[in-house]
């Protein structure tokens, strides 16, 4: 892609208008002893840093979700299990009830 499609498409800088301000930006930062390969470079690292960040947030927020239903997934479970026992003691009182009343 050309340099000046880019500028043109994405920033909205007609190179062949805007040049004299474009190149004297690039003069200033010479002078003023920026580099300014470094300095997209620094831009272009940030850039994906906060696509990166933007990930993180979204697997975050879908590990909290799992946790959240496999937590309820547990309750859920520990309610079926305390009912099993309950009524595994209450067969044991029974058995034994009908045990005594035969003899």
């Amino acid at each position: 892609m050309k340099l000046d499609k880019i500028l043109r498409d994405d920033c909205g800088i007609d190179i062949k208008k805007d040049l004299g301000p474009i190149t004297k930006l690039f003069i200033d930062f010479k002078e003023n002893g920026y580099n300014v390969t470094n300095i997209v470079t620094e831009y272009n690292k940030a850039v994906k840093l906060r696509w990166d960040i933007a990930q993180n947030e979204k697997q975050i927020e879908a590990y909290q979700k799992k946790l959240t239903d496999l937590s309820n997934e547990i309750h859920a479970c520990q309610s079926i299990l305390n009912i099993n026992r309950k009524l595994g003691y209450l067969s044991k009182i029974r058995v034994n009830e009908i045990w005594n009343r035969r003899t």
